[in-house]
C-alpha cells in the first residue's frame, strides 16, 4: 500500500508563479504524520503541498498520473475551513481517475463537523478526528491487512461513510508524552523553498535570516467566544521536553541552515516555568538565532520577556480583541486585562521585539460605542503591526453555537453551500461574517477609521469611476455562475455604501 498525503491552499486552480512558496509555511501537520508512520515501519509516503504549485490542478493530475487505478492507494488530505472546498474539488478530480484508492481528511474542519463534511464531500470515506499521528497509524495497519474501507470501521478517532452509512466513533485520547513522537518528516517536502517572513525590528537582519516552523506545545485551556482550539483539542495542554526542543532546534540549524524560526504554539508563555526552562536551555546551547511567537497578556511580565530576548525572541504577536471592558470580559471571555495588554506591548517596544496586536469587531451585543472604544486603544498603543478585522464564524466555536440559537445563519446552514456574505472573490476563508448589532452605516465608519490609522484611502476618498474600475478588474477572476452572482451583488452593495 502507498500513501499519499495533499495539502490544498483556499484556491485550486492556477495562481501567479511570482507568488508561489512566498508566505507559505512547510505543513508540519502532514510532516508528523509521515514521520510517526515511518517510525512504525510505513515508509512509502509521499506529501504533495499544492500550496507551493502555480498550476494546482495541473500539478496534482501529474501527481496522481503517477499511480496504478488499480494500486492500493491510501489518500489523505489535510482540511481546514478556508481550504474545505479545495479539498472537496480536488477529491472529484483524484477519485474518477484512482477510483480504487481510499481517501480520507484530517484537520480541524472534519474534526469539527464530521457530519456536515461526510456528507458534503462525495468521494471522502473517512475522516480522522483530532490529533492524527496514532489514529492514523492504526488506520495505515488495518489497512495493508484488509483493503477495505470497511477495515477503518471501529478505529476509535475516526467517522466512516460505509454501505451509505455514516459511523461516529469515539474521539480518541490526547497523546499525552509528545516525546514519544518523532520531529516532522521535514525530507518528504524541499523545506527550503517556503518563504515566509515576520516583522523584526531590525531591517537589515530581515534581508538575511532564513525561517522555518516548529512547534513546541498543543492545546490551549482558555474559551474565547471566536477560537475552536478547545473543542478541537480538548483543554488539555500538552508540551515536548525542553531537551527535546532544544536537538530539534539545533538539527534545524545544523541540517538546514536555518537561522530563525517560527514557533506554532497556540500560547509560547502558557507555563511560565517551562518558558523559563526552554529559553534559560537556548542561552546556554548559545543557539545564535532568532524567533517569533504568541504570547497572552496575563503570562508574562518584564522579567520573563527580558529571558526570552535574551534567547533570541525578536518578533511576537498577542490578542487583545476588545478594548470594551464589558465585551473583552463578558463576551469574548478573554481572560485578560487592558493594563496587562498595555504593560506587554510597553516591555516589548522599549526590549526592541517587534510586536504585532490582533483585533477584532462585530461582536454579540457590540455597538459603535464599544467599537469606538478599541480603535481608540489602537491609536493609543501605536503596536508595530496592528491587525482588526470583523468577526468571522468557524465551526466548533461558541460563537457559532451563539449565530445557529439565535437565527444568524441561514436556515439548513453548510459548511459546504455557498452564500453571498461569503463574497467569495474576496474572502479566501469562506467564512461567515458575524453580524448581530452594528448597521451598515457602523460597518462604514469603522472601515474609514480603520482606513485612517493604517493610512490608507477611505471609502469617502474614491471615486465611482474606481469602484467600476475594480468591478470591471474583478470579473477576470470569475470562473463560475456562482462567482459571478457574488461579485455583482459585492458590488451593489459597495456602490450603496458610497451613495
Amino acid at each position: 500500500m502507498k500513501i499519499l498525503l495533499i495539502q490544498c491552499d483556499s484556491v485550486l486552480g492556477k495562481v501567479v508563479v511570482a507568488t508561489t512558496g512566498k508566505g507559505s509555511m512547510p505543513p508540519l501537520g502532514l510532516m508528523y504524520i509521515s514521520g510517526y508512520i515511518k517510525k512504525h515501519g510505513f515508509t512509502d509516503v509521499t506529501v504533495l503541498d499544492l500550496i507551493m504549485e502555480p498550476d494546482r490542478i495541473g500539478a496534482l493530475n501529474q501527481f496522481i498520473s503517477k499511480y496504478d487505478k488499480d494500486e492500493d492507494l491510501l489518500i489523505g488530505f489535510y482540511m481546514n475551513t478556508r481550504t474545505r472546498f479545495a479539498v472537496r474539488d480536488a477529491i472529484k478530480i483524484v477519485k474518477p481517475q484512482l477510483p480504487k484508492a481510499i481517501i480520507c481528511a484530517g484537520g480541524p474542519h472534519p474534526t469539527l463537523d464530521r457530519e456536515d463534511t461526510l456528507k458534503n464531500c462525495e468521494g471522502l470515506d473517512f475522516i480522522v478526528i483530532g490529533e492524527g499521528e496514532k489514529t492514523f497509524l492504526e488506520v495505515v495497519k488495518a489497512l495493508s491487512n484488509n483493503f477495505s474501507v470497511s477495515a477503518v470501521r471501529d478505529i476509535i478517532g475516526t467517522s466512516v461513510r460505509l454501505d451509505g452509512q455514516i459511523i461516529h466513533n469515539e474521539k480518541r485520547p490526547r497523546i499525552k508524552d509528545l516525546n514519544d513522537i518523532p520531529f516532522p518528516d521535514r525530507d518528504v517536502v524541499d523545506i527550503t523553498k517556503y518563504r515566509f517572513t515576520f516583522t523584526l525590528k531590525d531591517k537589515e537582519l530581515q534581508k538575511t535570516f532564513r525561517p522555518t516552523t516548529i512547534i513546541a506545545s498543543r492545546g490551549c485551556p482558555y474559551q474565547c467566544v471566536f477560537c475552536s482550539v478547545a473543542d478541537q483539542w480538548g483543554r488539555l495542554n500538552t508540551f515536548s521536553g525542553t531537551d527535546r526542543v532544544i536537538s530539534e532546534i539545533k538539527m534545524l540549524k545544523e541540517k538546514y541552515n536555518f537561522n530563525a524560526l517560527y514557533f506554532c504554539d497556540d500560547t509560547f508563555t502558557l507555563n511560565r516555568k517551562r518558558t523559563v526552562e526552554l529559553c534559560t536551555k537556548m542561552i546556554e546551547a548559545d543557539l545564535n538565532l532568532i524567533w517569533f511567537c504568541e504570547l497572552r497578556a496575563n503570562t508574562v511580565d518584564e522579567e520573563l520577556l527580558t529571558l526570552m530576548y535574551k534567547a533570541g525572541l525578536r518578533s511576537a504577536a498577542m490578542a487583545v480583541e476588545s478594548a470594551s471592558p464589558r465585551i473583552l470580559k463578558d463576551v469574548i471571555k478573554k481572560g485578560i486585562t487592558l493594563d496587562q495588554a498595555q504593560d506587554a506591548v510597553k516591555i516589548l517596544k522599549r526590549l526592541g521585539v517587534a510586536i504585532k496586536v490582533f483585533f477584532t469587531y462585530s461582536y454579540p451585543t457590540e455597538t459603535k460605542e464599544d467599537v469606538k472604544m478599541t480603535l481608540d486603544f489602537i491609536r493609543n498603543l501605536e503596536p508595530d503591526l496592528p491587525s482588526i478585522a470583523r468577526l468571522l464564524v468557524y465551526p466548533g466555536t461558541p460563537l457559532h453555537k451563539y449565530a445557529a440559537e439565535n437565527n444568524l445563519l441561514p436556515k439548513g446552514f453548510s459548511w459546504f453551500k455557498y452564500y453571498s456574505f461569503y463574497d467569495s472573490l474576496s474572502n479566501p476563508t469562506f467564512a461567515p461574517v458575524f453580524v448581530d448589532k452594528l448597521t451598515t452605516e457602523d460597518f462604514i465608519w469603522i472601515r474609514n477609521e480603520l482606513a485612517e490609522i493604517s493610512g490608507s484611502p477611505t471609502l469617502a476618498d474614491r471615486s465611482i469611476f474606481e469602484l467600476v474600475r475594480n468591478f470591471i478588474k474583478s470579473l477576470r477572476k470569475v470562473k463560475s455562475k456562482e462567482d459571478f452572482a457574488l461579485l455583482r451583488a459585492r458590488f451593489v452593495v459597495r456602490l450603496k455604501q458610497f451613495f
